[in-house]
């Protein structure tokens, strides 16, 4: 009986990992479809601190069912962190950083359909860079069809400029001395001159 359970499991593996292989196959085949991919920004101009919003959109004829990509940004940049569009789930990814989605309702297709957005934080004053990439060869990322492989992706770099007061150290400062405080300064200088002479 133990013997009986034991080629059972096994012959359930080896189909489980054909299954796995063939899909695989079917998602490495080249696609002639194609898919454009938004990267917008909350603000186009911030301060070193803020907040900011990268709504990233997909445009396309055919029907997305997941995707999974890295989004490469400059050092004014931190990235902290991503949520899916809604017609999408988080899935467990090997990845490591969390950019990816998959469609259990049959896909997505149209014009500007939002997959995500990706949080940023302004570390430091500068022209801000943002590229999607994708890994050739891995297969936690790309823009996967129903039934036809990967997406041909298209995509614009993403510029923003963070602005503001910088200290020596180039990190952002938006903090500007209250009046106050000068003319308490100022009176103090004064009176000290004064019990000078």
């Amino acid at each position: 009986m133990e013997q009986n359970n034991f080629f059972e499991m096994r012959r359930r593996r080896f189909a489980s990992c054909l299954a796995l292989v063939l899909g695989m196959g079917f998602c490495l085949t080249a696609s002639a479809d194609s898919i454009q991919i938004s990267l917008i920004p909350s603000d186009a101009v911030v301060n070193p601190g803020d907040t900011i919003d990268i709504d990233i959109f997909a445009t396309t004829d055919s029907t997305l069912i997941g995707f999974g990509f890295d989004l490469v940004a400059s050092d004014e940049l931190g990235f902290e962190g991503f949520t899916v569009g809604p017609a999408f789930v988080s899935p467990l990814t090997l990845d490591g950083d969390g950019l990816a989605g998959l469609s259990f309702s049959g896909g997505i297709d149209g014009v500007n359909v939002l997959i995500g957005t990706a949080q940023y934080t302004a570390l430091s004053i500068g022209q801000a860079v943002i590229d999607l990439a994708t890994t050739p060869g891995d297969l936690t990322e790309g823009f996967a069809q129903a039934g036809a492989g990967f997406f041909d992706v298209t995509s614009e770099t993403l510029l923003l400029s963070v602005v503001g007061i910088s200290d020596s150290n180039g990190n952002g400062d938006s903090s500007v001395p209250e009046p106050a405080t000068a003319i308490l300064l100022a009176t103090g200088l004064v009176t000290l001159v004064r019990s000078r002479k």
